[in-house]
């Protein structure tokens, strides 16, 4: 089961609504406080679920802000897609309190799954941000164009410009989710209903591994379209460019294709690497990721040998990690280094001589313009394999 939620707080109006995916049969609630909780309590078996509300770890306070919401708050996004700033009073804190109180009802009852970034890495519980999540698939002339509106109204002018400029049928197919279920996307003209699609779409993207989680461990992240979907402006806006990043190794045949995200960029001023991450975007068992890792398996390591294992856990890191200056053979010398340095990680595996000599050779992978990708840690890692191999 996939579940949306958009959170209200009026105890008697219906402002909340709740999008239910199972088996193929779409479900649309408005509802109030109460009838919403009463509902969450009987949801069982849930694959994923997305709610419009902040989803922070514990030790994220009331009145703690957010990097996540800072940075939706700041160039082109604060006049698109700026987030309410949760951590203020009022308004603000009761959204946070009861995105705390529904998570806290359906947590028991979310299936256990990969790794996700959150304070809920074990479970597909994430936040949903419907206004970012549309905002940054309108193209930039759009927005320029755009008439005079009322406080509030942003939302549904954002909606209908997707459902024009045929979104949904790319947004529903990123989700793999049925082609069938567009015609009650673009059909629907209640606002809280269409609030709720929009977590329900964002539930089925993390539950895939498509979506792209914008934000930090301390708290919390944004779930928003893979970046393949983003508009230029928007990932100009966060710090993403269009690069393949390449290595000097001698990759055999040809340069990896690129897998998303491609790169970013610490120029941008609205990127501090040390505090905000892009996490993911691609699944540990994406097919191409495999098909790349064990490509530059067969080129580092010398036949005969089962190295299975290594693929699998820099997948693994791979998926989980920040991807500035990260690349896969990057990746796969980093679990490697590991396997040399902790018994416990496995049997280490001999390199191919040509391998071994790049490596000696200290050739760090780097950005396309030539800015350096090796860090301490890099760098320490090449110290390490020309001090055991050439003693």
């Amino acid at each position: 089961m996939l579940v949306g939620i958009d959170i209200g707080f009026s105890r008697r109006k219906r402002t909340n609504a709740i999008a239910t995916l199972d088996e193929k049969r779409l479900e649309v609630r408005r509802l109030n406080v109460a009838e919403r909780n009463t509902l969450l309590g009987t949801l069982r078996s849930i694959d994923a679920i997305a709610i419009d509300a902040p989803i922070v770890p514990a030790t994220c306070g009331p009145e703690t802000a957010r990097e996540v919401e800072r940075m939706f708050s700041r160039g082109l996004f604060q006049k698109r897609c700026k987030p309410g700033m949760s951590h203020i009073r009022g308004t603000g804190q009761t959204l946070r309190q009861h995105g705390r109180e529904a998570a806290a009802i359906v947590a028991p009852h979310v299936e256990l799954r990969g790794p996700i970034p959150g304070p809920y890495p074990e479970q597909a519980l994430v936040e949903a941000f419907p206004n970012a999540f549309l905002g940054v698939l309108v193209d930039d002339e759009t927005y320029k164009a755009r008439p005079a509106m009322k406080r509030g109204s942003k939302f549904d002018w954002l909606y209908d410009v997707c459902v024009s400029t045929g979104q949904f049928a790319r947004l529903l197919e990123e989700a793999h989710l049925p082609k069938k279920l567009r015609p009650r996307f673009i059909k629907e003209k209640d606002h809280e209903c269409r609030a709720a699609l929009i977590c329900l779409l964002t539930a089925a993207l993390a539950s895939n591994g498509r979506a792209a989680p914008i934000g930090d461990e301390a708290g919390g992240y944004f779930f928003l379209p893979p970046l393949n979907l983003w508009n230029p402006w928007a990932r100009d806006a966060m710090g993403f460019r269009d690069v393949i990043v390449r290595c000097r190794f001698p990759f055999p045949a040809q340069e990896p294709r690129v897998i998303l995200p491609e790169g970013c960029s610490a120029k941008c001023p609205n990127y501090e690497p040390q505090r905000f991450a892009l996490h993911g975007a691609i699944a540990p068992d994406d097919p191409v990721l495999l098909e790349q890792l064990r490509s530059f398996a067969e080129w580092l390591y010398l036949p005969g040998q089962d190295y299975e294992q290594e693929i699998r856990h820099a997948a693994l890191l791979y998926a989980r990690t920040d991807h500035s200056g990260t690349c896969i053979p990057k990746t796969m010398l980093f679990m490697h280094y590991k396997h040399l340095q902790y018994s416990s990680y496995g049997p280490t595996l001999e390199l191919r001589p040509e391998a071994l000599e790049a490596i000696r050779g200290n050739q760090t992978p780097s950005w396309p313009d030539g800015e350096p990708a090796a860090c301490d840690s890099w760098n320490k890692m090449f110290g390490f394999y020309s001090d055991r191999y050439d003693s």
